[in-house]
């Protein structure tokens, strides 16, 4: 007899995940991933937020700038 028969080989030895054994640890690990992705989103948000308000304060200065053509295009 084998061991590869007695003993067959996890899941991670295969180079896959191994599932949980219940629902209730599928609800907890998808709820984590979603935490994960929400907080990245917040993150993402902020720093597009910054350099939306650092564009405008850049364009703002160079609004208040005179003009080299004297027509304002």
């Amino acid at each position: 007899m084998s061991l590869s028969k007695t003993f067959p080989a996890a899941a991670s030895d295969q180079g896959g995940e191994v599932a949980p054994s219940n629902a209730k640890g599928v609800a907890s690990r998808e709820a984590s991933r979603e935490e994960r992705l929400a907080q990245r989103l917040r993150e993402n948000l902020r720093r597009r937020k910054a350099q939306a308000r650092a564009l405008s304060a850049t364009e703002g200065a160079s609004d208040a700038a005179p003009d080299d053509k004297g027509d304002g295009a």
